[in-house]
């Protein structure tokens, strides 16, 4: 039976393809596996030597965040499955590229679309900042898209305004701005 001492790195995101070298003992190249859970795809696995395998891994959007368990399974005959090692799966931060308009008149209704990495349905949100646009709906188009449709009041003060998105907790975080402009 394979041991597991440790993984690294121990968490990541949403999203995210990235490597996670397993250390222990046990590990025989065509023999030995690793066992990550749901919503999470191995790639490739690449027994380095006896005592290290490096696992490339993806990260869907669906996966849950939290903790979960990772752990290395030897093929039998004998074989076995070593002991888990803790991994966290979090929310990505996003990023904000651009807005398609990049401004709307008082009183109109309009599409504004959002480009950028990192949305999540569910998790993703967008603000303006500022007194009198009303965000109606928020649609993650995809990883790279968000198209909100907002109402922009008669009243409203005509000047630039900052629109971002965040991402909820865990992990999460704040995109930069990008400028939308109330025009008369």
């Amino acid at each position: 039976s394979p041991t597991l001492t440790s993984i690294a790195p121990t968490s990541g995101d949403r999203l995210q393809i990235l490597d996670v070298v397993f250390t222990g003992t046990g590990f025989i190249t065509g023999v030995s596996s690793v066992n990550v859970g749901l919503d999470i795809t191995v790639n490739t696995t690449t027994v380095n030597s006896p005592t290290q395998i490096t696992a490339n891994i993806t990260i869907a959007s669906t996966a849950a965040t939290g903790a979960r368990t990772f752990s290395v399974t030897n093929a039998g005959p004998g074989g076995g499955t070593s002991a888990t090692q803790t991994f966290t799966v979090n929310n990505p931060a996003p990023t904000l590229t651009s807005l398609s308009p990049t401004s709307g008149a008082r009183g109109a209704t309009l599409d504004v679309v959002l480009t950028g990495t990192n949305y999540i349905s569910g998790v993703s949100s967008v603000s303006f900042t500022g007194a009198g646009i009303t965000i109606n709906t928020t649609t993650v188009n995809s990883s790279t898209q968000i198209t909100v449709n907002i109402t922009i009041s008669a009243s409203a003060a005509t000047n630039a305004r900052n629109v971002r998105v965040t991402n909820a907790v865990p992990g999460g975080g704040l995109s930069a701005a990008q400028t939308f402009t109330v025009t008369p």
